[in-house]
This record gives C-alpha cells, sequence and structure tokens, in this order.
C-alpha cells in the first residue's frame, strides 16, 4: 500500500484572505498601524525635498541614457558584470576592456569611448550586458547603491544555441550624479 501526503498550500482567495487576517493583527495597542522604521529612501537631508536622494535618482530608478554603442562581438571572452564602469580616461578605459579575449572588442570599445560627446553634467559609462547567443538590441539603466547597473532590456532567445558565445558591450553616457554613490 503506497501512503500520500498533500499539503495545504494557500492560493488565490484563501491566500489573499490570509495576507489580510495577518496584516489585520499588525498595529500597536490603539489599534493603529506603527510607522515603518525609517529607509535610505525616507531619510530626509538638508537641502532635499522629501523622496529625493543626493543624487536625484532612487535605487531601482530607470536613469535616463544616450546609447553611444552597442558593440556585440563574437569569442570575445569577458564577464558579465551587473555594475556599469565610469570611463573617465585612458586609465578606467584600460582596466575595463583588459579583460576581453578581442583586439577587434578593445578597439571598437575603444573608438566608442572617443566618438562619447557627455554634456558637462553627464559621465560615460561602459558595460557587458550580455555574455550569450542572442545579442540584446535595448538596453536600461538602473540605479543601484554603487552607481548605475546596465542590463539588456529584451528577454533573450533561449531557442537558439550557438557555437561560441557572443559578448555584448554597451556604452552610454548617463546623468553624471546617477553614477555617485548613494
Amino acid at each position: 500500500m503506497r501512503r500520500t501526503r498533500s499539503r495545504l498550500l494557500a492560493t488565490g482567495p484563501t491566500a489573499a484572505v490570509l495576507v489580510v487576517a495577518l496584516a489585520a493583527g499588525c498595529g500597536d495597542e490603539s489599534g493603529e498601524v506603527a510607522d515603518p522604521a525609517p529607509t535610505e529612501s525616507t531619510i530626509e537631508r538638508p537641502g532635499e525635498t522629501p523622496g529625493e536622494t543626493a543624487t536625484g535618482y532612487e535605487v531601482g530608478d530607470v536613469v535616463p541614457h544616450e546609447r553611444v554603442a552597442l558593440i556585440t562581438e563574437s569569442a570575445a571572452g569577458g564577464e558579465v558584470s551587473p555594475q556599469a564602469v565610469v570611463i573617465d580616461d585612458a586609465d578606467d578605459l584600460a582596466r575595463f576592456v583588459a579583460g576581453f579575449d578581442s583586439d577587434r572588442l578593445l578597439d571598437e570599445v575603444t573608438a566608442a569611448v572617443d566618438e562619447a560627446t557627455p554634456d558637462p553634467d553627464e559621465a560615460v559609462v561602459a558595460a557587458l550586458v550580455d555574455l550569450g547567443c542572442d545579442p540584446p538590441e535595448e538596453v536600461v539603466v538602473l540605479r543601484t547603491g554603487q552607481g548605475v547597473r546596465v542590463a539588456r532590456a529584451d528577454k533573450p532567445d533561449s531557442e537558439l544555441n550557438c557555437f561560441v558565445a557572443m559578448t555584448t558591450v554597451a556604452v552610454l553616457t548617463v546623468p553624471a550624479v546617477a553614477v555617485d554613490p548613494a
């Protein structure tokens, strides 16, 4: 004889009732719900309006950007990094491209950085956005606690197979205040 175990899972309307019932129990003795603990985004700083951070962007905000180049090269190596690298000078650029196995990608990234014409209140950033068989067509820039993260904006095609992975690098200009650590 075979025994089976069953589990009671709260889904759909049952889950909603449980959430409401549990939330109703939160609060102090007077029945009022206590204010949550302050977080980085709720702490007011002198000279700032409520809800604004020192950079003007909160963690998770989409940061406007101008695409200088989205460069894809086969068998170029590298490692996808969630954090964009600010390219202020030749040393920053040399450190960024050092991990690539392709002179062609190195040359194309260098040319893109040289072509960038940021406004005085903008910064040039570069990021290895993707390493796979389906290179992205667009990217999104998000504010993080350490600066900005550049990620592919579309979902890769999981049905594609390739013999060698393609490395995709984004070179962008973004507001300079967005790249400052929070």
